[in-house]
């Protein structure tokens, strides 16, 4: 297949004039946020146009920057095959820098019917563009590739490209693989993959085999790993001032360590670095490696003959530390990062690669010795569903690769480039979650930064290379020097069709012409000039409407304005469109909508529907004007009759509860239609609804749900995913009420379904937004009043409570207002916490909380006298959750230990079920002390506390150590309901955050028991208080 890197940006030679007849230029100055200027001119005549080699843009990235497009085509075009991905949509490639080729690529899964869209740098070593790895501030410390390539331009650098590196422990940041910079090893390890790099730019793929070896006058032993983590059962680990935030070993049982300092070399390979022994510490924990020290270990349990080896060592001893590779090849690279699997040896598909398709990061080599920085993003439905480690070595075949290896993927996959035109670098892929995550190492091309003043051609890009009818079009052209940066001179840009203007805010604009066609674009500067196309529908594809083209009715309430958004495509490929490149119609008196697209419902109920057209395609929806509300069924929350509950909040859609249905089919039916399985539940069906939704957590073994109804059965809905999933059932005419659930088989299985949130509705009914809650207290303390309603129910809401200190209070309610009443208890000088919780019918939850805090309230202990927590602290202590040390004090400020934490927050839930029995299944069980393992018990049952695995799959509790705020806040959520709307981040240290506690944070956040400090950070791995616990549960009572 053709090589997905086509032409660079066009170059044209040197003219000592512009061809005759180049209309004259309207002057636009440079904006302050850009050296490039722009001139804009209204139409470019055909004769002077220049065939482009250049590729058109087509795409907006998560920074906003213009990226290059698709090569012309016609309107049906013949689809280039990956056997890796599948057709060829669109392939693109831009220069950015000498020697680094920029590609993209959009292709067509017929198996799944879906989109993947690729991002790599081809990268041919030279000496003026040339790799580095880089980390934090020391080894396992994380951060995003934007953040590190932001550090790399404030040295002065150019960061042509950078990706994502090495996998890493998401509970330390500590890298699987070896890290080198500047040549000196900074993490090391016996086995792992590696890449990499010499000043010239080479590169080396492989396994190194690195042989880690100690010797003395005396003895000689080799090293296990270099700045990792250390494991009773590892062997003899060296760490140095690289490893972590506190400079030390970062060992937390006691070992026997060795402290050294340097006295000659360095540790690299093929190299000696000499050592001399200052210090030994039998039996040390946590030992500080200041720099130019060096620490020697082993831990107490790892034997005696690790033990043995370093006891044969004594203060003034000169030992020598050598690091051989299995390959000299590996001898004079200056940098290098690990890689946990190898996709391709010698150009062969490596076996046994991990399946399922996801983002992936990967770095490959080709024969010539040039590199492949490759990317693909994944996990977005109609973006990019991404592709398996198979599927990606593949790939990295076609596009030449003898040797690749994989590098972190999911939500790690990362490419940051710096544009032709632009002066920093910004994210060019769209990361899986929506935001970047903070990884532990990167690898960059870097190059100067340092202006020529010689013009050598032009960058010219289109906002996009397919583009709707009408459409405004940005456009941008700078000139570059020969040191391929933006250069401060006027660029004059026309077109051949169409208009180009210069708008309020000093972008240039192409005014898309109204008729299909080629439109071509032409910048000049300096007697150079350039040409690039982009292509225009009239009559696309498919229109959808909503931001994430999916809205297919449109329920609104009498009066109400609503923005929509209308979006075309050809060929599975979205059109560059503006709501006024459609037009806009509606029917049956539902409401007016303008031409951008603005709805305005009429002032009573109506059903009609709304039209948008593009040349000779529509999109029709229903609208519905109406303020009745959706109407729960079923919230699964109490004892089931038939089914099982289940209280495992990961499967739990909404709320603290689900229905557990495990299925079992001892043969295989005669025919698909044989009804194997049955569960009776009877509902009344509200008048007028005609259809019911039901969220159910598949199993992907493609049995069929239907609900049976005293009118016979719905729509049979196909259970062939896993997870969560919303089903709507069409209910049959004349259907009064709902008589059960019906499970149809295939063949014969066994299997379990999780059902929640059964919700009687209109077509076109939905409902995404919580409850609002507007409450306060009474000026003398002694009533609770204020609203709460629902946009779409109103105030039908299928949840309302309020507590006192985590006891049901009782109140008024009016629905058809909203407002809300209730009586409170006398003051009492103590600290108390009312909670108004609310929640509609799809399930989604919102919460208030106000704390009553008398103004003379007494210490709790003598030592929260004054302290900011005492209100909090004071409230856990007449509530019997604490009672302080045996000095009587509360040590707010200390941290608390695991097994601590666990007594706490089994005091203050207070669990009903006995666990007194419950079996804890971590290896570390002696450890739990004996008054704190019926806390632990219970928490464990709950699903509160699960553990974590170390490095050789052994599930631990660690009762004594200290808990992360994370960590913390993680089993905090863990205990709440589910639904709570997720706000935006704000906290400026989000990116540290890990995965798995992201949405338990987003829920503490929604329901505001979580803030952060006054730095606007909640330092997520740093230890968490015995205040700061005692405020988070004052808070969610």
């Amino acid at each position: 297949m053709d090589s997905p890197v086509t032409a660079p940006w066009a170059r044209c030679t040197p003219t000592s004039s512009v061809p005759p007849g180049w209309p004259m230029p309207i002057s636009v100055m440079p904006s302050a946020k850009s050296a490039v200027s722009t001139t804009a001119v209204a139409t470019l005549p055909e004769a002077q146009l220049v065939s482009a080699t250049h590729e058109p843009v087509s795409r907006t990235n998560t920074t906003g920057c213009m990226l290059p497009a698709a090569r012309s085509r016609n309107s049906a075009p013949t689809a280039l095959a990956s056997e890796a991905l599948g057709d060829d949509l669109d392939l693109r490639s831009t220069t950015l820098n000498r020697g680094a080729e920029l590609g993209e690529g959009t292709f067509w899964s017929n198996t799944l019917s879906d989109l993947r869209q690729e991002n790599y740098v081809v990268y041919t070593p030279n000496t003026s563009v040339t790799p580095i790895v880089t980390y934090g501030d020391y080894t396992t410390a994380t951060s995003t590739v934007s953040a590190a390539a932001k550090r790399l331009e404030e040295q002065g650098l150019r960061v042509v490209a950078g990706i994502n590196g090495d996998y890493y422990d998401t509970l330390n940041g500590a890298p699987l693989g070896t890290v080198m910079t500047g040549g000196v090893l900074r993490v090391a390890s016996a086995s792992n993959y590696a890449v990499g790099f010499r000043a010239d730019g080479t590169a080396i793929l492989g396994a190194p085999a690195l042989a880690m070896q100690v010797k003395s006058a005396n003895t000689s032993f080799s090293i296990a790993a270099v700045n990792q983590v250390r494991y009773s059962y590892g062997g003899i680990y060296l760490y140095t001032y690289d490893f972590n935030a506190r400079r030390s070993t970062g060992t937390n049982a006691a070992g026997y360590d060795v402290v050294c300092s340097a006295v000659d070399g360095r540790l690299s390979i093929g190299e000696t670095l000499t050592l001399t022994v200052d210090e030994i510490l039998p039996e040390a924990t946590d030992t500080a490696v200041p720099e130019g020290k060096y620490v020697l270990t082993a831990n107490l349990l790892s034997g005696e003959e690790n033990l043995a080896l370093l006891r044969a060592l004594a203060v003034g001893d000169t030992l020598t530390v050598t690091v051989r590779a299995a390959d000299e090849g590996w001898n004079d690279v200056d940098y290098m990062i690990g890689a946990l699997y190898q996709l391709v040896e010698n150009g062969v598909v490596c076996k046994g690669l991990e399946a399922g398709a996801a983002p992936r990061t990967a770095i490959g080599q080709k024969a010539d010795g040039s590199l492949v920085l490759y990317t693909i993003d994944g996990r977005r439905k109609g973006y990019s569903i991404g592709a398996s480690l198979t599927q990606v070595a593949q790939r990295m075949i076609e596009l030449g690769c003898v040797t690749a290896l994989s590098l972190d993927g999911g939500g790690s996959t990362t490419l940051c480039v710096t544009l032709p035109e632009d002066g920093n670098a910004g994210v060019y892929n769209t990361p899986s979650e929506g935001s970047l995550r903070a990884v532990t190492n990167h690898i960059f091309l870097v190059a100067s930064n340092e202006p020529t003043g010689t013009l050598d051609h032009i960058a010219l890009r289109t906002e996009s290379g397919r583009v709707l009818a009408g459409a405004q079009v940005l456009l941008r052209a700078a000139a570059i020097d020969t040191n391929y940066l933006p250069m401060d001179k006027e660029v004059s840009i026309a077109s051949d069709r169409g208009s180009v203007r210069t708008d309020e805010l000093g972008n240039t604009v192409l005014t898309a012409p109204k008729t299909a066609g080629t439109v071509t674009v032409g910048a000049k500067v300096g007697g150079k000039y350039t040409t690039a196309e982009l292509r225009v529908i009239e009559t696309p594809d498919e229109i959808r409407l909503g931001k994430s083209g999916t809205l297919t009715e449109l329920r609104v309430s009498p009066g109400a304005s609503v923005e929509l958004t209308a979006q075309a495509y050809q060929n599975h490929l979205s059109l560059l469109a503006q709501n006024s490149c459609f037009t806009w119609t509606t029917e049956g008196g539902v409401g007016t909508v303008d031409e951008n697209g603005v709805f305005t419902a009429a002032g009573h109920a109506a059903y009609g529907s709304l039209t948008v057209r593009a040349g000779e395609t529509t999109r029709t929806i229903p609208v519905y004007v109406t303020s009745d509300p959706l109407v729960l069924l079923d919230g699964f929350e109490g004892e089931q009759t038939f089914l099982t509950q289940n209280t495992n909040k990961s499967f739990v859609r909404f709320g603290a509860a689900s229905a557990r249905w495990d299925y079992t089919a001892g043969h295989a039916p005669e025919n698909a239609e044989e009804l194997l399985l049955s569960v009776e539940r009877t509902y009344a069906v509200p008048s007028g609804y005609d259809r019911v939704t039901l969220w159910v957590y598949g199993d992907g073994q493609r049995e069929t749900l239907a609900l049976t109804t005293d009118a016979g059965e719905t729509n049979a809905a196909v259970i062939d995913f896993t997870g969560w999933q919303q089903l709507t059932f069409t209910l049959p005419d004349k259907a009064a009420s709902i008589t059960g659930f019906a499970l149809r088989l295939p063949s014969a299985l066994s299997g379990t379904l999780y059902l929640d949130q059964l919700v009687a509705a209109r077509e076109g009914m939905s409902d995404t937004a919580a409850p609002e809650i507007a409450v306060s207290l009474s000026e003398d303390g002694t009533a609770l009043t204020g609203k709460v309603f629902d946009a779409v129910d109103g105030g039908s809401l299928a949840t309302l409570r309020v507590t006192l200190d985590g006891k049901a209070l009782s109140f008024t309610y009016d629905h058809q207002t909203g407002a809300l009443h209730a009586a409170l208890p006398a003051a009492d000088g103590k600290a108390h916490r009312i909670a108004v919780i609310a929640g509609d019918a799809s399930g989604s939850l919102a919460r208030t909380g106000l704390s009553i805090t008398p103004s003379e309230l007494s210490a709790a202990f003598p030592d929260t006298d004054g302290h900011w927590a005492n209100a909090a602290v004071s409230f856990l202590k007449a509530s019997g959750v604490t009672t302080g040390d045996d000095l009587g004090n509360f040590n707010p400020d200390s941290p608390i230990t695991r097994q601590e934490f666990a007594v706490l927050l089994c005091r203050w839930l207070a669990p009903a079920q006995d666990t007194s029995s419950v079996e804890l299944p971590f290896a570390d069980n002696g450890s739990i002390a004996d008054w704190a393992k019926d806390g632990v018990r219970a928490m464990y049952a709950l699903g509160v506390t699960k553990g974590s695995y170390d490095g050789y799959g052994r599930l631990c509790f660690l009762p004594t150590a200290t808990i992360s705020r994370q960590e913390a806040l993680t089993m905090l959520g863990r205990l709440l309901e589910l639904g709570y709307a997720a706000p935006e981040w704000s906290f400026t240290d989000s990116d540290a955050i890990a995965d798995w506690a992201r949405g338990h944070i987003n829920t503490l956040c929604a329901i505001g028991a979580l803030s952060g400090y006054a730095d606007g950070g909640i330092h997520p791995t740093e230890p968490i208080t015995r205040a700061q616990v005692a405020a988070t549960l004052f808070s969610m009572t």
